[in-house]
């Protein structure tokens, strides 16, 4: 996958992301399978918490792409700073 494309279609999606329930973030970097890194490059989109796509209504579920470009989830540990979840949804996580 190509690096740029993968950055330019996470600029282009971040928005429509971060407007889903739980999403706190919205980057790219490598994708993660059983704690190890892979070679495939996505879009990351970061949640408050992970949960059995079983559970989630499917207008809350993130696609597997995204404009051709893969995506991956990972739950972002909250801190216990009121301004962190306003400051993450406007962040850019490279």
């Amino acid at each position: 996958m190509d690096i740029d494309k993968v950055i330019s279609v996470t600029q282009r999606s971040r928005a429509t992301l971060l407007k889903q329930p739980g999403v706190v973030g919205v980057g790219h970097g490598w994708t993660v399978r059983s704690g190890k890194r892979t070679s495939q490059y996505a879009i990351v989109v970061y949640v408050v918490e992970k949960r059995p796509l079983a559970q989630l209504p499917r207008e809350q579920r993130i696609p597997v792409r995204i404009g051709g470009v893969p995506t991956d989830y990972d739950r972002l540990t909250p801190l216990y700073d009121p301004l962190v979840r306003w400051t993450l949804r406007g962040s850019t996580f490279k």
